[in-house]
């Protein structure tokens, strides 16, 4: 088994495995529900109501198109790992970590 760790400090991280029986990404840079914790939920928990203190049906949709991109950034470094490109090189990280502060810095919201 493979495996690679991409940190990038306060944002968050992206880890790679890859065995021979697949490959699996694992990140902490998506934004959670403010409701129930989990980072694909948008509005469609149990503890999820249209209470705008907490987050505004416009905040959910911000947070569901950051959380968007963020996934095709990790299927991307899935795929690069996947295909023997070294993901821990630091002007690949550093490439990648470029492509999460502009989507942290040009968000709608």
């Amino acid at each position: 088994m493979k495996t690679f760790e991409l940190d990038f400090g306060e944002q968050g991280h992206i880890g790679i495995a890859i065995t021979k029986h697949g490959a699996t990404v694992d990140s902490d840079l998506k934004d959670k529900c403010p409701y129930c914790g989990l980072r694909d939920c948008y509005f469609n928990c149990d503890q999820s109501t249209y209470d705008d203190e907490l987050e505004t049906q416009e905040e959910m949709i911000d947070r569901k198109m950051f959380n968007t991109a963020i996934d095709v950034v990790e299927s991307m470094v899935l795929a690069h790992a996947i295909a023997g490109i070294d993901v821990e090189a630091p002007s690949y990280k550093d490439g990648i970590e470029q492509v999460i502060k502009a989507f942290v810095n040009n968000r709608c919201i």
